[in-house]
């Protein structure tokens, strides 16, 4: 999937393109940068810090589509019912990716973790080095007696 600009990012939540940047520096989300210099924010996570707004919800100023009348949002299966479900579908793909990415990542963590314990385990299992015992007659020791 593309990654969105920061305009484009403030529009898919409703939000401001100040909102959106605030959220970048308290790092909300994460700030990759294009080519040209702008933002390269990844869907799945800005929809993981922010829900997305419906389509009917966005004002006509913020989406550069012009709004639907009221009598195709209230068919069943018109074309802003087909909407509704692919923003749905997208944010469910878009969360589905960022938990298929936190599970690579835990369980790279884990068997990090795993490999440790057993390095750690066999340092103290392992076989103990001999102890020459002390010799209890020095030559240069005289006893008492």
């Amino acid at each position: 999937m593309t990654s969105l600009s920061l305009r484009e990012a403030a529009e898919q939540t409703g939000t401001s393109k100040s909102t959106i940047w605030r959220a970048v520096r308290a790092g909300k989300l994460s700030r990759p940068r294009n080519d040209d210099g702008g933002f390269a924010i990844d869907p799945a996570e800005l929809f993981r810090a922010f829900p997305p707004q419906r389509l009917e919800q966005r004002s006509e100023g913020q989406d550069a589509t012009p709004s639907r009348p009221p009598e195709h949002a209230t068919g069943t299966g018109g074309p802003a019912a087909t909407d509704e479900l692919a923003l749905q579908l997208a944010v469910a793909n878009a969360e589905l990716r960022g938990l298929k990415e936190m599970i690579a990542e835990l369980k790279q963590a884990r068997d990090a973790w795993q490999g440790q314990a057993e390095r750690a385990t066999m340092v103290l299992t392992g076989p103990k080095p001999e102890r020459r015992p002390s010799p209890t007659w020095l030559p240069w020791r005289r006893r008492a007696g």
